[in-house]
């Protein structure tokens, strides 16, 4: 059952839960807002004791869905970095963060991604990535989730689904946090099988927060 749940998550990261857009800003890291993003994404010194880390699969796919195709080629990052992939039995955490070249282009990133479409595209991107000849994946529920105003720029969703493969069940839910702040954009995911750990994921947001100030 773990290696079933761990396989979901990586379609998760795999199918562009990043938050990537049909068309990417333009690239032109810098060194100093490189290592500023690397040091907003979660670190395993953030979570508590039984949790382990490893490279992240990273985002591989864009964020695109009929109706659903936000365009951001006309800005530009300056800096991105991903944090590892954590997990804990049938837990699993990642985080990320983007940096752009000006706060007006960040907030322009926000608007155009995090609007009404939005979970109803990952939704599909999700249950099409996590669905594979052996099991079938399927979202039974979405919509906003409660979560604390920690930055000027907050969301949280969530997609609870259920995966069937052969004789075993799973049912689990995503849960999306989004914070902007300034021209920092980030994005943890919380993937879970069982009651969601509702105190420990406010409690990172706020740890990713604070370093964002």
């Amino acid at each position: 059952m773990q290696r079933l749940a761990a396989v979901i998550f990586l379609a998760l990261i795999a199918t562009g839960a990043a938050l990537a857009a049909s068309g990417d800003p333009q690239k032109h890291y810098t060194p100093a807002d490189t290592a500023k993003a690397k040091s907003v994404v979660l670190k395993l010194s953030d979570l508590p004791a039984g949790w382990a880390g490893k490279k992240s699969a990273g985002g591989g796919g864009h964020l695109q869905c009929k109706g659903f195709k936000p365009d951001e080629s006309d800005l530009t990052k300056t800096g991105n970095a991903d944090s590892l992939d954590f997990s804990k039995g049938l837990y699993f955490i990642n985080s990320s963060a983007s940096i752009f070249r000006s706060k007006a282009q960040a907030q322009a990133s926000w608007d155009r991604v995090v609007r009404p479409g939005l979970l109803t595209c990952l939704r599909s991107i999700f249950e099409k990535g996590a669905s594979s000849s052996g099991s079938t994946t399927t979202a039974t529920s979405q919509g906003a989730l409660a979560f604390p105003k920690l930055a000027p720029r907050t969301a949280a969703f969530r997609i609870t689904f259920q995966t069937k493969s052969g004789a075993q069940t799973l049912n689990g839910d995503i849960d999306v946090v989004l914070l902007g702040r300034d021209r920092i954009d980030s994005v943890m995911l919380f993937v879970g099988f069982g009651t969601p750990n509702g105190a420990l994921e406010q409690h990172l947001a706020g740890i990713v927060d604070a370093r964002m100030r």
